[in-house]
């Protein structure tokens, strides 16, 4: 058994596995470069600036998942909220001024903001959003149509505004073959064997309304977002290139994480280790940034951000890149 096989099932509950998370390779930490010297950890510094607030929006795309009569993106949500209030995060009422930032009403029912300490004395706010209206696909669709499309729409705004003015972003979701990232139902054509609709993925290649929704809001701030967590299934390759694109403006480098393949869950209990990868993948940041972590920790603790059956020693799930920007000496 290989010492990384070893760490992984010492990890037996969600909790144990955040800590080891935040905790991991102390030493490397110590040892660390420093602060500044790499994108990231410019970022990084940026992010808690002279506030040393970290404000970090999540958004968690609609998510059917096939098979199930239920909508899994408020189960997912609610596998974070379960975890950030182990880990003594508080929830907060959202402003008026802080849901205009947002981009949604203070009171819509899918919106949860939570705050916690970090290092020195630093705060992260986590702000994050699901699409879902109802957990009952069928109702979203049929008598529950018009708040699924408001809960649909304010999810989207909340998206743009993250794109355009907060510091850290992150998407959780389908990638709709290229065309999301996607807050509303899937549009659909045929069914499967089992009866099953069937994504159209034709639909969201050829239109991708998901990418030309946020293709403006990307390049409002010369500055924001200063890291984008993009955990949809391969990410990679499906939007890589895309963010070149939109944020090769920036007066400094972005800081993407992206997903190399088809990323996994389980829908079956509040567990996110071993269960959820997308998640997996964002609580690794939020841990690096809630301690301070070099670029260095952060890419050894995205290698435990796998389920084991999914795990393969020739390809890492995820990749922590930077985008370089048109001011390249200041990147």
């Amino acid at each position: 058994m290989t010492p990384y096989r070893e760490f992984r099932q010492s990890l037996v509950r969600s909790a144990a596995w955040a800590v080891a998370v935040g905790v991991m390779v102390g030493a490397l930490m110590a040892m660390g470069s420093e602060p500044g010297r790499d994108p990231f950890e410019r970022n990084v510094e940026r992010i808690f600036g002279d506030d040393k607030l970290a404000d970090i929006r999540v958004v968690f795309g609609y998510d059917d998942y096939k098979g199930f009569l239920v909508t899994k993106d408020t189960f997912r949500a609610h596998r974070l909220i379960r975890h950030l209030q182990i880990r003594s995060f508080t929830e907060v009422k959202p402003t008026e001024e802080l849901a205009e930032e947002l981009g949604v009403p203070a009171d819509a029912q899918n919106l949860r903001i939570y705050e916690g300490d970090g290092k020195d004395g630093e705060r992260l706010r986590v702000s994050l959003i699901w699409s879902s209206a109802t957990t009952d696909s069928a109702k979203n669709s049929g008598s529950e149509y018009a708040l699924q499309r408001r809960c649909s729409r304010q999810a989207l705004d909340f998206m743009k505004k993250a794109a355009s003015n907060a510091e850290v972003m992150a998407y959780i979701g389908h990638s709709r073959g290229g065309g999301g990232p996607d807050t509303y139902p899937p549009e659909t054509k045929g069914v499967d064997a089992d009866g099953f609709p069937l994504t159209d993925f034709s639909y969201y290649r050829r239109t991708q309304p998901g990418l030309d929704a946020l293709r403006g809001d990307f390049s409002k701030s010369p500055h924001l977002p200063h890291i984008i967590a993009w955990t949809s299934c391969r990410s990679e390759s499906h939007f890589s290139r895309w963010f070149g694109n939109v944020l090769s403006g920036k007066e400094h480098a972005t800081s993407l994480i992206l997903s190399t393949r088809l990323t996994s869950y389980m829908p079956i209990n509040q567990e996110i280790r071993d269960q959820d990868e997308g998640l997996m993948a964002f609580v690794c940041l939020l841990h690096s940034l809630q301690y301070r972590q070099t670029k260095s920790v952060l890419e050894e603790n995205l290698k435990l951000c796998e389920m084991e059956v999914e795990h393969n020693p020739r390809q890492a799930a995820w990749k922590l890149v930077a985008l370089p920007s048109s001011n390249s000496k200041s990147n």
